[in-house]
């Protein structure tokens, strides 16, 4: 098994508690998981706010004192990349994707090399651009685009 980069958050603070560590490249286990290699991620206003523990609310539901309770161990919502391997179930994805999608209703973890995810768990869409970079900055768009007006309403 190859070693892959995890960025874990041990305890709430600033950018200097966001700690690298080498774990195993993550496997497929469930009948409708996708393996994503990252190539980019960008930080959200999820991100922040749990990395900060603010509002205080975030506190209550991953740990008090640091967060434990954070699916993962990582934070890293908005992801680009390519899908490596799908399990036999999966219909809407196949090796060599790129994809670029939002981790938050599935786990966060994106701030690492790979990322296991389920198909219908998760917020992945495919594109025929293969610039990561390109990706991320268009669900960051699209995201501030929903906001502005879903705000008017």
């Amino acid at each position: 098994m190859s070693n892959s980069r995890f960025c874990q958050l041990k305890q709430y603070g600033g950018p200097s508690k966001l700690h690298v560590t080498n774990i195993g490249k993550p496997s497929i286990v469930g009948d409708d998981e996708i393996l994503i290699r990252i190539k980019a991620a960008s930080i959200n206003s999820a991100d922040w706010r749990i990395m900060r523990a603010d509002p205080f609310l975030i506190r209550l539901m991953f740990g008090l004192r640091s967060p434990s309770k954070l699916p993962k161990g990582g934070i890293g919502a908005d992801i680009a990349g390519v899908v490596e391997a799908t399990s036999s179930n999966v219909k809407q994805f196949k090796a060599g994707d790129a994809v670029y999608g939002d981790l938050s209703s599935c786990g966060f973890g994106g701030f690492a090399d790979y990322v296991v995810v389920s198909e219908t768990g998760s917020e992945e869409h495919t594109s025929e651009h293969q610039s990561p970079m390109y990706l991320v900055c268009r669900l960051q768009l699209e995201k501030k685009w929903e906001g502005l007006c879903h705000g008017r309403q």
